[in-house]
């Protein structure tokens, strides 16, 4: 009757161990992903102000050197990828690609409408968009 006392909690045990690990290595994955992404973003934001800056050179230059279709796609509400410096576009284990999503100049204003996406090129699941105008 002892001997099978004792077998019952020592299987309660190693139940109850085995969840625990469970839940301790579930967390730090999910940790891991979380800083993964994280980074994505920060990269994402760095990109965002970098075109925030390359857009403040005026349209004629910022549409002849940044992008693929000189703003003529974008005006028409047609995407057109921004080409970013070389050195941008690979920053790190993250892959970068900004697109123009639509033009609109009114008043003497101009508005870019403007997309970046970031990737993790080894994993290829974790990214962050940011859109902004």
């Amino acid at each position: 009757m002892a001997l099978i006392a004792v077998l019952v909690l020592a299987a309660v045990v190693l139940a109850l161990s085995a969840v625990i690990l469970k839940l301790v290595t579930t967390e730090s994955r999910i940790a891991g992903i979380e800083t993964r992404y994280t980074s994505s973003l920060e990269v994402a934001k760095g990109i965002s102000e970098l075109i925030m800056k390359l857009t403040r050179l005026g349209e004629d230059e910022f549409c002849k050197s940044y992008t693929t279709d000189r703003c003529k796609s974008a005006k028409e509400g047609i995407r057109e990828e921004i080409k970013l410096p070389k050195e941008y576009k690979k920053l790190g284990d993250y892959e970068v690609k900004a697109s123009l999503l639509g033009l609109v100049e009114e008043g003497g204003a101009i508005v870019y409408a403007v997309e970046v996406e970031v990737k993790n090129r080894l994993t290829g699941r974790e990214r962050s968009t940011v859109d902004f105008v």
